[in-house]
């Protein structure tokens, strides 16, 4: 089974897996499950998606550190005001 592309970050499926569970019960988690059971090749998020995961990867496990990153980093750059 083929790794599952969040936010732009690849993550290996127990990976994926280990952010399920952190999730507790979130929509989010089922969305991910799904996501590995059909065997999908990338993940959308919304922007509630993103910001509950910044929440449960503030001090993440070693291999989730990278997409806490990246999710950081995308949403820095959103938030950035836009020039005219």
């Amino acid at each position: 089974m083929p790794n599952l592309m969040i936010a732009g970050e690849t993550v290996g499926n127990q990976h994926v897996r280990l952010l399920a569970t952190m999730l507790d019960g979130h929509p989010l988690a089922k969305k991910l499950e799904l996501a590995l059971e059909n065997g999908n090749a990338i993940v959308a998020l919304t922007q509630e998606d993103r910001e509950r995961m910044l929440e449960i990867l503030r001090d993440p496990p070693g291999t989730l550190g990278s997409l806490r990153n990246t999710l950081i980093r995308q949403r820095d750059r959103n938030q950035r005001p836009r020039a005219r």
